[in-house]
């Protein structure tokens, strides 16, 4: 008897089961599954798409592309984010249906599915083409979602990984930047805070910048405001305050705007911004309010604090023009000693005065790094009318760059750039740029490391002999002299006779370095410099006879103490200029060559 009741039970609980995988589980079941999985929207294109359209309930959201962005129509207008919206409409071109379940099995029972009214409605539109998905409850067997295609009484089982991407309110859609002006041409922007105004024009065809207000206009850092612009874009939003186009502006501190922010195409302006007080607890950021969208948003406020920077930060602080440098046939120094540099066909550049000579590759483009690194440091006034007081009307030292320009009256020369210096304290210099009223500060570090003299942009390879053409050699030091001369055998012989062969081959090699001498650098000119440098009458001293196509000529190398890098001050006799120049002679020729073949013994 007691078996019989629980047979009767076992059944019971049978029987419920089945009842209830009847009514609650019937969407599970398999007949009508298709294998393997199918794209359910074969024919979307992404990036053909024009609109997506969510709505859940009465809620609707809607957002639309037009001119390479995506803007939110519905429930506001707004700039959205295009990467959202961009990755929800790549993974609805991915979606794979895994199961169909036919009309025959849904039957009436949609609201079993989660279909009677559906959850939400995703439309696309693409071409005039519309794809609505109608999104159901989650189908058995767990990460499965059932869906419903627009013109299909079927149903379809897929991933859910759709409904992450799917925006949860509002702002998951909305652009979480401040300004999104893309690919819109920005050639104006225009900062007022209080009575100040700032504002930058970029011309049209240099593409530089120019600051037009406040007036006087003046030279832009170009770079500055380009990085600003870029910078500009990542502005973000720490929070949505209000959409409400009649919200009081008043507790905002919108109603008398602290600053505000234009950025315009000529006339047109593209973004205003409107910047408010600080929320309570929150002084890191600022209340802010976009003219074309009417909503209040808190931003970070650093991006204010660098908007409203003195001018003189957005100010272009080079005194020379890099196009003035890459276009320059001539320079003209005028100041304690006057020099003049013409480029030549080649490119090379000579010096046309004082005298003819060569110059040096590096020093003459180490001039023109110098001069395009000329930076004032502060603006000491920007509108002189009077340059006395600067040492500026009569300057002590010019730059002037110029370029050959051919025209009727033949070949003359335009000016590029002119840069005058003037005077001021220990480590300042005042300066002025030719086509500017303003009056400039650069360390006078700037205006010492650039040459003043001819001699400093001469060419460092002071001569060019081979060993076999030096006829003698004279070694002179603390009034003792030893000469060296070749014999009728052209062999080296000295006052004790002939040199063995291996001084010989060892004085030939030192002779031979010497004949490709190149100073490391240019130290100092006149002959009060040579006891500065250790350079005297009783010092080692190389005294070179140098026979060559039959024509002879003397050369005397004298040396001094080390210069702060091991090298050697040294001075030749023979030179164009009119006082001996003192250069550094190179400390490994001196120490591996000089001393151990040429120098005295004691």
């Amino acid at each position: 008897m007691k078996n019989s009741k629980q047979t009767l039970w076992l059944w019971l609980i049978v029987a419920l089961l089945a009842a209830w995988v009847l009514l609650f589980e019937r969407p599970a079941k398999q007949s009508g599954s298709v294998e393997p999985a199918t794209a359910l929207l074969a024919n979307l294109q992404p990036g053909a798409v024009t609109a997506v359209e969510l709505t859940v309930g009465t809620n609707q959201l809607r957002a639309v592309r037009g001119e390479g962005s995506w803007q939110l129509t519905a429930p506001i207008v707004y700039p959205a984010q295009a990467a959202v919206v961009d990755a929800l409409l790549q993974q609805c071109a991915r979606i794979e249906s895994t199961r169909f379940i036919p009309a025959t099995e849904v039957g009436d029972q949609l609201s079993a599915f989660g279909l009677q009214p559906p959850r939400a409605v995703l439309r696309i539109e693409q071409n005039g083409q519309s794809f609505e998905l109608r999104l159901g409850a989650p189908a058995h067997g767990g990460n499965r979602l059932y869906i419903q295609l627009s013109g299909q009484a079927g149903l379809h089982v897929v991933h859910d990984r759709l409904l992450e991407l799917l925006p949860r309110s509002l702002d998951d859609w909305r652009d979480a930047r401040l300004l999104a002006f893309g690919a819109r041409t920005v050639n104006r922007i225009a900062v007022r805070s209080g009575p100040r105004l700032f504002e930058a024009v970029r011309d049209s065809t240099n593409q530089l910048w120019r600051i037009t207000s406040p007036p006087p206009a003046k030279r832009a850092d170009s770079d500055r405001l380009n990085l600003l612009l870029q910078q500009l874009q990542q502005w973000p939003v720490a929070r949505f305050v209000t959409d409400d186009p009649k919200a009081d502006l008043e507790p905002f501190g919108l109603a008398a705007p602290e600053a505000e922010l234009t950025l315009a195409h000529g006339t047109n302006a593209l973004l205003s911004v409107q910047f408010g007080k600080s929320p309570t607890n929150a002084t890191e950021q600022a209340f802010a309010r976009r003219l074309t969208h009417t909503n209040i948003v808190a931003v970070p406020r650093q991006w204010l604090d660098l908007l409203r920077q003195p001018v003189w930060d957005f100010c272009d602080h080079r005194l020379v023009d890099t196009a003035a440098t890459n276009r320059a046939d001539r320079i003209e120094f005028r100041g304690a000693e006057n020099f003049t540099l013409q480029r030549q066909t080649n490119s090379t550049w000579l010096l046309t005065e004082p005298i003819a000579a060569a110059t040096d590759p590096e020093l003459v483009a180490e001039l023109f790094r110098g001069l395009g690194r000329l930076e004032a440091v502060e603006l000491a006034k920007e509108v002189v009318t009077d340059f006395v007081p600067y040492g500026l009307a009569v300057p002590v030292a010019r730059f002037s760059l110029l370029q050959n320009v051919t025209n009727t009256a033949g070949v003359t020369n335009a000016l590029l750039a002119q840069v005058d210096f003037g005077n001021g304290p220990v480590d300042r210099v005042h300066v002025r740029r030719h086509d500017e009223g303003a009056v400039y500060v650069v360390p006078r570090g700037a205006l010492n490391r650039l040459p003043q003299a001819a001699w400093q942009l001469r060419d460092r390879r002071l001569w060019d002999f081979a060993a076999t053409d030096i006829a003698s050699l004279i070694v002179s030091q603390n009034s003792r002299t030893n000469k060296l001369a070749r014999n009728a055998a052209q062999k080296w012989a000295g006052p004790d006779g002939p040199l063995n062969d291996i001084n010989a081959a060892s004085l030939d090699e030192t002779l031979h370095r010497l004949g490709a001498l190149r100073a490391v650098d240019w130290t100092a000119r006149g002959t009060s410099a040579l006891p500065q440098h250790g350079i005297s009458a009783t010092g080692l001293a190389l005294t070179l006879e140098v026979v060559h196509a039959n024509q002879s000529r003397t050369l005397t190398l004298r040396f001094g103490r080390r210069a702060p890098e091991r090298h050697v001050y040294a001075t030749i006799a023979e030179t164009a200029e009119r006082e001996p120049v003192i250069f550094e002679f190179p400390q490994p020729l001196f120490d591996q060559f000089v001393v151990p073949y040429l120098s005295l013994k004691p």
